[in-house]
């Protein structure tokens, strides 16, 4: 079916907040995966989650902070009606592709089928990182060590199906075009800004080409611009960068568009649960809808940037990125 990055008529907008895209909603019987659910956003998507009856499985490099999470969203179901799903804490450092493999390992050993997978988790860096002696972290973390998450579990989302894999990409993709057909990006003179960019552009790629290998076999993935919310990735930033962002005022305030938790966990949620979305994989989302396409001049944060949705770019950065991994073909 032929992709429609354009927006639907969606009963959500902007400003609506993760409980209430999953007001009414039924997951029960259903296992989702949320990465990076030790706080921020990762912590509401799987509350929400788990509030309509899912099993959720917190992802997390920090066991002790997930545990944390994980109880408060206990105490939360606890309060609520019956039918309320469950929580589980699981480590995975995805700046370790053997945690990694040891994550899905455990997982495939159990069997159980995956019905949603919310690649929330991400990274933003001061300075330059290296993860497994060679990859650029940005890169590394929030899209290599994804992807190969993501295809170590393929059989239990496949199991799963109809099962749906949600990407965190970002307005950030918008800073410059991407170029994927070789290694050149190991070799890149590191900005901290251009890194972030173009690892968030590849998790938009990544969902456009995992949904046409896998949506015919009833996996759907989706690409998900969360909007402004001040989490703990913005520590990277000093305070000269957080005004020069406008992420700041002069005075060092944080800025009034920026918005709560409960609503930038709103899309991925969206992405997880909508029916409007069944056969309209591999778009990439905000504000609780399908982006619009937007021109490389299109200045404002709204939007997806046409390389970032471009079926061409995806396959390079596939095929670059089992290079990288090493691990021979996925999917």
């Amino acid at each position: 079916m032929a992709l429609r990055q354009q927006p639907l008529d969606s009963p959500f907008g902007a400003r609506s907040t993760a409980a209430e895209v999953v007001q009414g909603v039924d997951l029960r019987h259903r296992t989702a995966i949320v990465t990076g659910a030790s706080a921020g956003l990762g912590a509401e998507t799987a509350r929400a989650l788990a509030s309509a009856g899912a099993h959720v499985i917190l992802a997390v490099r920090s066991v002790a902070k997930g545990e944390a999470v994980a109880a408060r969203i206990r105490a939360a179901l606890d309060r609520c009606a019956a039918g309320s799903g469950t929580v589980e804490v699981a480590g995975l450092d995805l700046s370790q592709w053997d945690s990694v493999r040891a994550f899905a390992r455990g997982l495939l050993q159990r069997g159980a089928p995956i019905h949603l997978l919310v690649n929330n988790a991400g990274m933003m860096c001061a300075d330059q990182q290296l993860i497994e002696g060679r990859i650029e972290a940005q890169f590394g973390v929030n899209h290599l060590a994804h992807m190969l998450l993501t295809a170590l579990l393929a059989p239990l989302l496949l199991a799963g199906a109809p099962a749906r894999v949600v990407a965190l990409s970002s307005a950030a993709h918008r800073r410059l075009p991407a170029y994927f057909d070789d290694a050149r990006i190991l070799d890149l003179p590191y900005e901290k800004l251009q890194a972030y960019s173009i690892s968030k552009t590849a998790s938009a790629l990544f969902a456009l080409e995992l949904n046409r290998r896998l949506e015919a076999q009833g996996v759907t993935a989706l690409s998900v611009n969360p909007g402004p919310v001040f989490t703990g990735i913005q520590a990277a930033f000093s305070p000269e960068d957080m005004k020069a962002l406008k992420f700041h005022d002069s005075e060092g305030r944080p800025a009034a568009w920026f918005n709560p938790v409960e609503v930038g966990a709103a899309t991925s949620v969206w992405c997880a649960v909508s029916p409007l979305l069944a056969g309209n994989g591999g778009v990439y989302c905000e504000d609780c809808n399908v982006a619009t396409l937007r021109s490389a001049d299109h200045d404002e944060l709204n939007g997806v940037r046409a390389w970032a949705a471009d079926p061409a770019n995806a396959r390079a950065l596939w095929a670059l990125s089992e290079s990288l991994l090493a691990s021979g073909p996925l999917l």
